[in-house]
C-alpha cells in the first residue's frame, strides 16, 4: 500500500505543473473568448438589424465596412512603427506585419470591386467589438509565458491544426441555431442562448489552439528539451499601464483585426463569385471549405509572427483569430 502510495505521489508530481499549466491557458482562454464572442454576436445582430430596418443606402453600409477594414492594417503598421522605436521588433515581425497588410488591402479591394463590402458591414462590426473586448481582457489577464519563442515546426503543426478544428466547428455550427448578424438578416429575434453556442464552440476551438501552440514548442521530434522551470504558464492579472494597452493594440490587436477582416471579406467575396455563378449551394461549401483552410494557412502564421515582441518577460501567448 505505501508503495502504491508512493508511486501515486511521485505521479501527482511530475504532472502537477503541465496540468497547472493546461488549466491556466484553458480557462484563462476559453472564458475571456466565450464572452468576447457573445459581446461580437449581440453587436453583430444589432448592427445588421439597424441596416435593416434603417434603409441604409449602399454607399454608406459599402463605406462603412471599408472603414472598419482598414483599421487592421493601419495599426499593424502603427505598431510596427512603435515597436522600431522601442528596439522591440525583428525583421521576421516587420515582415509578417507588411504580408497581412498587403493581403487584408488586397482582399478589401476585392470586396469594393465585386461590391460586397456592404454585406459584411454587420460581421465586421461585430469583429471588432471582439477585437476590442479581447485585446481589453487579454490586457488584464496576460499569460506569463516562459517557455519560449516556437520553432517553425510548432508553428506549422499549430497552423494546420487550426484549419482543421475550424473547418470542423464550421460543420458543427451550421447545427446550431443562427446567431449574431446571420440571425438578425433571416428576420428571428435576438437569442442570448445561441450567441452562447457560438461563444462556446469558438471558446472550445480557441483553448485547443493555445494547448497545441504551447506543448508543441517542446514537445515535437527534434525540438530539444526544455527545463521544467522554463516550461511555466500563470496567468498574471493586473491593471494595464498606457503602454500595455497600446501594445496590445498595435501587436495581437492589430493582427486579429486583419486577420478577422481578411476571413469575412475572402469568403464572402468568394461566396459572391460563386453564387453569380450558379453553383449549387454543397458545392459553393466545399469551396469555401478549402478557402478558408487556404486563408488560415495563410494567416496563421503572420499572425503569431507578426504580433511577437521583444518584450520576452511577460509575453502573451499569439492567439488565433476569431470569427
Amino acid at each position: 500500500m505505501h508503495a502504491i502510495l508512493q508511486a501515486g505521489l511521485e505521479l501527482f508530481e511530475s504532472t502537477k505543473g503541465p496540468a497547472l499549466n493546461l488549466l491556466n491557458v484553458v480557462g484563462r482562454t476559453a472564458a475571456i473568448v466565450v464572452f468576447s464572442e457573445v459581446l461580437s454576436q449581440i453587436a453583430g445582430y444589432y448592427a445588421q438589424l439597424a441596416v435593416d430596418q434603417g434603409d441604409t443606402p449602399e454607399a454608406l453600409k459599402t463605406w462603412g465596412a471599408l472603414a472598419l477594414g482598414v483599421a487592421g492594417p493601419a495599426l499593424a503598421l502603427l505598431g510596427g512603427i512603435r515597436n522600431d522605436r522601442n528596439g522591440t521588433s525583428s525583421t521576421s515581425s516587420n515582415v509578417a506585419r507588411l504580408l497581412m497588410f498587403l493581403l487584408t488591402s488586397a482582399l478589401l479591394i476585392a470586396g469594393f470591386v465585386t461590391n460586397t463590402l456592404p454585406k459584411v458591414f454587420a460581421p465586421l462590426a461585430g469583429g471588432a467589438v471582439y477585437t476590442l473586448v479581447r485585446g481589453l481582457l487579454n490586457a488584464c489577464f496576460p499569460l506569463v509565458d516562459k517557455t519560449g519563442s516556437p520553432s517553425a515546426k510548432a508553428i506549422a503543426v499549430t497552423t494546420v491544426t487550426y484549419a482543421v478544428a475550424q473547418g470542423l466547428l464550421d460543420k458543427l455550427g451550421q447545427l446550431t441555431p443562427l446567431a449574431g448578424a446571420a440571425r438578425a438578416a433571416a428576420g428571428l429575434g435576438w437569442s442570448l442562448g445561441a450567441d452562447a453556442i457560438k461563444g462556446l464552440l469558438n471558446g472550445f476551438g480557441m483553448a485547443l489552439d493555445d494547448i497545441v501552440y504551447l506543448y508543441s514548442k517542446h514537445m515535437l521530434p527534434g525540438v530539444k528539451p526544455a527545463e521544467e522551470e522554463d516550461l511555466w504558464v500563470r496567468v498574471a492579472p493586473h491593471v494595464p499601464s498606457a503602454s500595455d494597452l497600446a501594445d496590445a493594440a498595435g501587436n495581437i490587436g492589430s493582427m486579429r483585426l486583419c486577420a478577422v477582416v481578411s476571413f469575412n471579406v475572402g469568403l464572402a467575396t468568394i461566396d459572391s463569385l460563386l453564387k453569380s455563378a450558379d453553383d449549387e449551394k454543397d458545392t459553393r461549401w466545399y469551396v469555401l471549405t478549402a478557402c478558408f483552410a487556404i486563408l488560415a494557412l495563410m494567416i496563421y502564421p503572420l499572425l503569431v509572427k507578426g504580433s511577437a515582441s521583444g518584450k520576452d518577460d511577460k509575453q502573451p501567448l499569439n492567439e488565433s483569430p476569431i470569427l
